[in-house]
């Protein structure tokens, strides 16, 4: 039983990572956020953020690519509901977009928040 069981996470734990891969070599907007992600973590190790810093950009990072990657999601299973433009569909669509809108502006702030300070201290 136990093998069985582990092996069906590992089997799970793959398949959500195909997945993550293919939306990071498919879909443009997650690689803005991929390229935004490593661009701030490369900042971090520059100017050598603290762990609770790092601990606030990770947390940004894994909302706004989470987001995103539902809203693919989201996007991909009304599509193939419904083809022909339909008002629910876009609302629906329209919200899980406006998400990944809102946490890009709030990861945005907590950028801003956390190298604001230090890059005006270069200027």
């Amino acid at each position: 039983m136990p093998d069985s069981f582990l092996a069906g996470r590992l089997r799970s734990i793959r398949t959500a990572l195909s997945g993550l891969i293919k939306l990071f070599r498919t879909e443009p907007n997650m690689q803005v956020h991929l390229i935004a992600a490593l661009l701030v973590t490369a900042l971090g190790f520059y100017v050598q953020i603290n762990a609770t810093e790092w601990a606030l950009q990770c947390l940004a990072i894994g909302l706004v690519i989470g987001l995103e990657a539902i809203n693919t999601a989201i996007e991909e299973l009304a599509n193939k509901v419904e083809s022909r433009i339909d008002n629910q569909i876009k609302r629906v669509k329209d919200f899980a977009a406006g998400g990944v809108v809102f946490a890009a502006f709030i990861s945005a702030l907590i950028g801003l928040l956390i190298y604001g300070p230090r890059l005006l201290l270069l200027f």
